[in-house]
């Protein structure tokens, strides 16, 4: 087992009342709970700050809500405030451009097959055009 290390620090009654509240409700032991909450709060603000994958997180179940959340926000089930709400941090650029990607797809992919041709026509046209400068 890890080597552990006791920490004290001072909250007001009120807040050790609804944590004790939360606790009794979960049926789980006041300490765990706080440790539990701090690793899942530790975990959210690594990745934040490191902006990194899931791998380099050391709580699994988080990561995977994270994972989750992207997905949902990459194919546009959930907009940017309700990632950052259920996640606690906004979506990372490449996140953010994937979802631009998506979004793009999805455009394209409701145009008309002759809306389509019409644009691919006029790319080709302006690549010819500027080939001849």
């Amino acid at each position: 087992m890890e080597e552990t290390v006791q920490v004290n620090i001072r909250i007001p009654n009120s807040l050790l009342e609804d944590i004790d509240f939360v606790a009794r409700r979960l049926k789980i032991n006041r300490a765990d709970w706080i440790r539990m909450r701090i690793a899942e709060l530790v975990a959210r603000e690594k990745y934040h700050l490191r902006n990194v994958s899931e791998r380099h997180l050391h709580t699994p179940s988080i990561a995977a809500m994270i994972k989750e959340y992207e997905r949902e926000y990459v194919y546009g089930r959930i907009n940017e405030e309700d990632f950052i709400r259920e996640v606690g941090l906004r979506p990372s650029k490449p996140i953010i451009k994937l979802r631009e990607q998506e979004q793009d797809a999805r455009d394209r992919g409701t145009m008309t097959l002759r809306k389509h041709l019409l644009h691919i026509a006029e790319e080709h046209k302006t690549q010819l055009n500027e080939n001849r400068k």
